[in-house]
């Protein structure tokens, strides 16, 4: 199973460049390239961590068809918008659409169950949409993330590289969804 992210001109960062340079206590526009690019790191960082998805974003999940004859989770759907299109690809780069497929929406994810045969030689394609909300708690946490990105930009151990900030994981473990 292989999960891309697509469409990501359309994608939404949930804070912005002036929320941060408020927080930072930045004036100026020298640093607005640098913002955006952490703060759209620490969004996906975040929700990399929690399993969730934040704004609206679109999917592309791959699934080798021999492991599509049952239900298919697709990750990060609990708040699922819509199904773009299901398709057939096989090694040879033809595809069919399917439309014979019927949604179950969880707790946690929404399955997809594929109500017709399927070659076992190819792939299954799911193109989706979610759109999740993110809570004041994970939006400090992004904040934390920016600073201590920002602040330390180069990192000075090999701890640093491979762990987050404290709080940060502190505020983001109550909204993780455990898979």
């Amino acid at each position: 199973m292989k999960l891309e992210y697509t469409d990501q001109a359309s994608r939404q960062d949930v804070l912005s460049v002036d929320d941060v340079k408020a927080y930072l206590r930045i004036e100026g526009d020298e640093e607005n390239a640098v913002l955006a690019s952490l703060i759209a790191a620490a969004q996906r960082y975040c929700e990399d961590y929690q399993h969730r998805t934040y704004g609206l974003l679109t999917l592309h999940l791959t699934v080798p068809t021999a492991d599509a004859q049952t239900d298919i989770e697709l990750p990060r759907s609990k708040s699922l918008n819509e199904v773009i299109n299901v398709t057939v690809r096989w090694p040879s780069g033809k595809e069919q659409v399917i439309d014979n497929y019927t949604l179950r929406y969880g707790e946690i994810n929404t399955r997809l169950r594929v109500e017709e045969m399927l070659p076992a030689d190819a792939d299954l394609v799911i193109d989706y949409r979610v759109k999740g909300e993110c809570d004041e708690s994970t939006l400090l946490a992004m904040r934390l993330l920016v600073a201590s990105w920002y602040e330390n930009r180069l990192a000075a151990d090999d701890r640093n590289r491979k762990e987050a900030p404290f709080a940060v994981t502190a505020l983001l473990n109550p909204g993780r969804v455990l898979l």
